[in-house]
């Protein structure tokens, strides 16, 4: 399926899905709701989404790094 632009987007056949575990799941309906309420972020029918990285800090807490390095090339 192609954009508008009719570029392509990056998808891989076959991808398996993983779920996250019921803590980084509720953290990031926290998180995403938080965003979404501020305004930082906007709800999208993109196809050009990919999925959140959440990782955990050294103290234990959880943490949704944003990797920019693409729009910055």
């Amino acid at each position: 399926m192609a954009t508008s632009t009719g570029v392509r987007p990056n998808h891989q056949k076959d991808v398996i899905v993983v779920l996250c575990e019921a803590l980084r799941e509720a953290f990031l309906e926290d998180r995403v709701q938080r965003l979404l309420v501020s305004g930082m972020v906007l709800n999208s029918d993109s196809l050009w989404a990919s999925a959140p990285r959440i990782v955990p800090k050294k103290s234990d807490d959880l943490w949704m790094p944003v990797y920019y390095r693409p729009l910055t090339l």
